[in-house]
């Protein structure tokens, strides 16, 4: 994001930054990956929502 728009830096965030105990987790493009592959990064999509809800909640 940095490279695209440098006055975005510090206003963005990666949406897997609470995942593993706040220390931030990327999370993997699965495309033309397995169907587990796509499985595992729903998971982490939704652990990631999850921590972004309890967050702002």
């Amino acid at each position: 994001m940095a490279e695209l728009s440098p006055t975005a830096l510090g206003k963005t965030m990666r949406l897997g930054q609470w995942l593993d105990n706040g220390q931030g987790k990327d999370i993997p493009d699965p495309y033309q990956k397995s169907p587990e592959a796509f499985a595992h990064v729903h998971q982490l999509m939704d652990a990631a929502t999850r921590a972004w809800a309890t967050r702002l909640g």
